[in-house]
């Protein structure tokens, strides 16, 4: 099973992946790789557009191996490498250098990812104490019947 991913890709120094062109926007889009590997990609409404296979996109979509997906009038993202690859084969990936008009930063959890994870356990310790509570209670009963 793959990892979650989200990326943010745009001019602005706070993406993930920042791209110094005219024709990106601050936050131009986001892509998302879910557990089981499929990415979707969101246009966040870039005044530049997002295009996958030269349709524009509004929203988001699924993305299929094969398709080609350009930011603005120019710029083709190579989507791919965020995909799952296929578990036999090992993930070796050389390390790459940003080229002179990109600056990539390291992934970082957000406050909305962090939240999702603490609403995750709280759901489990719940969970956990209705259980607990209903034992008591069928235990309770079953004393007070019996004596």
């Amino acid at each position: 099973m793959s990892e979650k991913l989200l990326l943010r890709i745009g001019r602005a120094p706070e993406n993930d992946l920042v791209i110094n062109k005219d024709d990106i926007g601050n936050l131009h889009l986001e892509l998302f790789r879910d557990a089981t590997g499929n990415v979707f990609i969101t246009d966040m409404e870039s005044p530049f557009g997002t295009y996958v296979n030269n349709k524009r996109l509004k929203g988001y979509t699924l993305l299929g191996m094969g398709d080609e997906v350009r930011l603005g009038d120019s710029h083709i993202l190579k989507w791919e490498k965020y995909a799952m690859e296929p578990v036999s084969t090992p993930r070796v990936t050389p390390p790459t250098r940003p080229t002179q008009n990109q600056t990539v930063r390291p992934a970082q959890k957000t406050q909305s990812q962090q939240k999702v994870q603490d609403s995750k356990n709280e759901t489990t310790t719940n969970k956990q104490l209705l259980i607990i509570y209903g034992v008591l209670l069928f235990l309770m009963i079953l004393m007070y019947l019996f004596n």
